[in-house]
């Protein structure tokens, strides 16, 4: 059976059945590509006398997201750009943290890019694996290195993070400034 004679059915089930028939049908219209799906979706959502019915759609929503996110960090892992290749791994982690393996494989790297993209991946989780790698580069880092690795820091709970921002505020390049003045106000400074 092809993919149109799948689809055909699905319509023909949008116009038959419970709602949630109606639902399931929507949601294999979304897995299959079709924008009809997304319509059944935000229809269903914002029924304001079945609250079930909202329940279930956000759920089936998150879970087909889901999966459309897992299916692209899967294939972006391969990528030659290692900030993509991390960033892809970093999602994977979050979405299944038995996945993290090849996070800490980087973090061990030769390659001191891979090990701090790898770093900062895991603080945006607020694993604690990543703290020593943080603490020894901010150590011996210049006050523009500094003032980006105080917000990581900050993130995992070492306050020394929050000061280096601070006076990478005063003293930084403007790169360094306006990443200082976003730092701080992600972390509520």
């Amino acid at each position: 059976m092809c993919i149109r004679d799948r689809k055909n059915i699905l319509l023909n089930h949008l116009d038959k059945g419970s709602y949630l028939d109606r639902l399931d049908a929507g949601c294999g219209l979304y897995h299959l590509g079709d924008k009809i799906g997304l319509v059944v979706f935000e229809t269903f959502a914002q029924d304001p006398d079945n609250w079930y019915l909202r329940l279930i759609t956000v759920k089936k929503i998150g879970e087909a997201r889901i999966k459309e996110l897992r299916n692209l960090a899967e294939k972006l892992v391969s990528d030659p750009v290692i900030p993509v290749q991390v960033n892809a791994q970093a999602t994977i982690c979050r979405l299944d943290s038995s996945k993290c393996s090849l996070l800490y494989d980087d973090l061990n790297s030769p390659d001191t890019a891979l090990q701090y993209t790898a770093a900062f991946a895991l603080a945006e989780q607020g694993d604690l694996t990543a703290l020593p790698l943080l603490q020894k580069r901010f150590a011996e880092g210049d006050l523009s290195v500094r003032g980006h690795l105080g917000y990581y820091l900050a993130l995992l709970g070492d306050d020394s993070g929050i000061s280096a921002l601070y006076e990478a505020l005063d003293y930084g390049d403007p790169d360094t400034k306006y990443f200082a003045a976003w730092a701080l106000t992600q972390l509520g400074k």
